[in-house]
């Protein structure tokens, strides 16, 4: 209903601060946002694959929180890396069905110093309206488990999260390029308000197969490969992220697969010609994949952000492909193009990508292009989908 309910009396910037290992950015701000995922919104739908969607959406509100933060000349940081039990008792989560996903620190005062000496207790149980109470759960065992493998639960551990970042200099998955490259060049953005943007932005449910400006395309690209703001990102590091495409409809490219350098602004070539029915199957048979002019898969070796970043690194990589995704839409309505998220074939990514892609892992997409006059979803079915279900009934096996 958009309005705000007071949980606690007081000033609580200490005890949040000591979760996130006492960090000024929260002593100094007069508003911490912190976002919460309540699985079982998701997961009736869903299923165990709801947590990515949870950590989906906290990136799509992140992207409108970071585009009104930035133009209204306020810093806000994302920090992943707290203590979650003692978060999630400031705000009165039970931790299970509901937990905190990040903190965002918005604004600064110049305060520190203040809010830890006049920091209230927290004490007593929170008084939850009826209407907020979570109604006919289903639990899904298998997310409460991934997502508490990944909990913070000491100081030392926060900090070793914090120096996870520090000393990376390069985006994971860069190398030499060996197919040919296209150079992306940005144009600015139309000088529309970002409330409307925010407000009338949505889902594209069917594309015109229409080609798209090469400088549209550009201007989406340059858009999502900003870096974020985030404890989980050194200063050297663009992203977690290794962002694919597929194109089908942009003008002065050629069709085909292709690796987006956020470092190097660039797009290297991996493999020319139609690709829409691939594109449609990989998008879980979907004909948006197909209709699209590209689609970005944002891709992520995991074995390498485990190793540094631990379990919780699951949870950033996760979450910022929710926040690229989130900027795309915001760039890509702003243009007067449609965007829309989908799920996928998880293996048959990374398979389609390599050997380029080999040991990656595809977080989330994005279908660009035209909105079709008719935007309504199309029936819609691949010849490699085709092929798979005829496999399937035993006709690879027959002889004629």
């Amino acid at each position: 209903d958009f309005s705000l309910t007071r949980l606690r009396d007081g000033d609580h910037r200490n005890s949040l601060a000591s979760a996130v290992n006492g960090d000024s950015l929260v002593l100094d701000s007069p508003v911490s946002l912190v976002l919460t995922a309540n699985f079982w919104r998701s997961a009736w739908k869903y299923r165990a694959r709801s947590y990515r969607y949870c950590l989906w959406d906290a990136g799509t509100i992140l992207s409108n929180l970071l585009a009104a933060a930035s133009t209204s000349g306020l810093p806000a940081p994302i920090l992943a890396g707290f203590l979650d039990e003692t978060v999630n008792e400031i705000l009165g989560l039970d931790g299970h069905y509901e937990s905190t996903l990040c903190v965002v620190p918005l604004g600064r005062l110049g305060l520190g110093s203040v809010a830890a000496a006049t920091d209230s207790r927290i004490s007593g149980p929170i008084q939850i309206r009826e209407a907020d109470q979570p109604q006919n759960i289903v639990d899904y065992p298998e997310i409460q488990g991934l997502h508490e493998a990944s909990n913070l639960e000491s100081v030392s551990e926060v900090t070793a999260w914090r120096q996870a970042a520090h000393g990376i200099t390069s985006t994971s998955g860069e190398s030499s390029p060996t197919g040919q490259i296209h150079t992306v060049n940005s144009s600015p953005l139309p000088d529309l308000p970002l409330d409307d943007v925010i407000a009338e932005r949505g889902s594209t449910r069917r594309f015109d197969r229409g080609a798209i400006p090469f400088d549209k395309f550009s201007a989406v690209l340059t858009a999502a490969s900003t870096p974020v703001d985030a404890d989980f990102l050194g200063s050297g590091q663009h992203s977690l992220l290794d962002p694919y495409l597929i194109v089908n409809g942009v003008e002065h490219l050629p069709s085909g697969s292709y690796f987006w350098s956020t470092r190097e602004a660039r797009l290297e070539e991996l493999q020319q010609g139609e690709l829409r029915h691939e594109a449609g199957h990989l998008c879980f048979e979907q004909a948006l994949g197909a209709d699209a002019s590209a689609v970005i898969y944002f891709m992520a070796d995991l074995g390498k952000i485990l190793d540094r970043h631990g379990n919780r690194g699951y949870r950033a990589a996760q979450m910022e492909a929710g926040i690229l995704g989130g900027r795309i839409y915001l760039c890509a309505h702003a243009l007067g193009l449609g965007a829309s998220g989908m799920t996928f074939y998880d293996d048959d990514v990374s398979e389609f990508f390599s050997p380029h892609a080999a040991g990656k892992s595809l977080m989330f997409l994005v279908a660009l292009g035209k909105t079709h006059t008719k935007n309504r979803v199309r029936p819609f079915r691949s010849k490699i989908g085709v092929l798979l279900d005829s496999l399937a009934r035993g006709a690879g096996g027959q002889t004629n």
